[in-house]
């Protein structure tokens, strides 16, 4: 009898370790792509506000109009290196994600970085016009999973 009972809870127990394995498989991968979506969202933000702003830091406002999303002639959509201000990212994916200088962190090749960009207004509703409002959105996903997505209002004021 005491073989029955003991083997019982041996057989809860283990079940147990099993499901308490895959929550923290779950975590660590939740946490990963928390800060790989933190990283890039840092590197989107070292960019200047758009393509007619003549400073050459980062945080300055342009004062003229804003300029289209997405790369301008000379830039690549797939080497994020070749970006030189914010929107230029809009539409950009990689996996493996890559350092800030475009070598691919191998160990992290099962996870898909994308970053989207749209102008909204003060109100933060989408519009098809230039605003000096930019939404950012940053996300991380594993086998098409989104496990962590940022945001980031980013102003010309």
């Amino acid at each position: 009898m005491a073989y029955i009972v003991v083997s019982l809870a041996v057989i809860s127990l283990m079940t147990m370790l099993v499901l308490a394995l895959r929550a923290n498989e779950a975590s660590e991968a939740t946490l990963i792509a928390a800060e790989l979506a933190a990283e890039l969202m840092e590197e989107v933000k070292l960019k200047k506000w758009d393509a007619t702003n003549t400073y050459l830091r980062p945080g300055y406002p342009s004062y003229s109009k804003s300029s289209p999303l997405g790369p301008e002639g000379g830039e690549d959509i797939n080497d994020k290196t070749t970006f030189h201000d914010l929107d230029d990212f809009n539409g950009y994916t990689e996996s493996p994600p890559k350092d800030p200088v475009g070598r691919p962190l191998t160990a992290f090749g099962r996870y898909r970085r994308t970053v989207t960009m749209s102008y909204v207004t003060s109100s933060l509703a989408p519009t098809g016009s230039t605003t000096n409002y930019k939404l950012v959105t940053v996300c991380v996903s594993r086998g098409g999973v989104n496990l962590s997505c940022l945001y980031w209002l980013a102003t010309n004021k």
